[in-house]
């Protein structure tokens, strides 16, 4: 068993960390972008920012501190682990494969990186509503 608040505040920082790091990469180490069609860069800045500011508030409203006592099976901690490593596994490989192939579509390298990250912004919606239901009561 897992406490819910705490595995929801670690994987919230994973996944920001994880965006972090790869929107700078796209940024810093990709050599394609705008001019020649690719907007991937240009997709996941604004999406980092969005997971950014949604895992600080929350951590902000909840003064950093794990104050919530429900706990979750380990199956659902696997299965959300599971399917967040894919999400981020996806917007590892989707560069990495133009940047090797560039006979690949533009249009559809834009379209799969949007995809994912469309889909991992629903995730982060549904599951975290849920993982992140509990806060610490307001100070008065």
């Amino acid at each position: 068993m897992v406490n819910r608040q705490r595995f929801a505040l670690w994987l919230g920082v994973v996944i920001v960390v994880a965006h972090i790091v790869i929107s700078f990469i796209l940024w810093a180490v990709f050599s394609y972008g705008q001019a020649d069609g690719v907007f991937l860069k240009e997709i996941s800045l604004p999406v980092t920012l969005g997971y950014s500011i949604a895992i600080v508030k929350w951590t902000l409203d909840n003064h950093g501190i794990v104050t919530d006592t429900q706990l979750m099976g380990s199956p659902l901690v696997v299965l959300i682990s599971a399917v967040t490593i894919a999400f981020v596994g996806g917007l590892v490989i989707t560069p990495i494969y133009f940047e090797m192939d560039r006979s690949v579509s533009k249009e559809l390298v834009n379209n799969v990186y949007l995809f994912i990250e469309s889909v991992f912004g629903g995730m982060f919606s549904l599951i975290f509503s849920y993982l992140y239901s509990a806060s610490a009561p307001a100070n008065d």
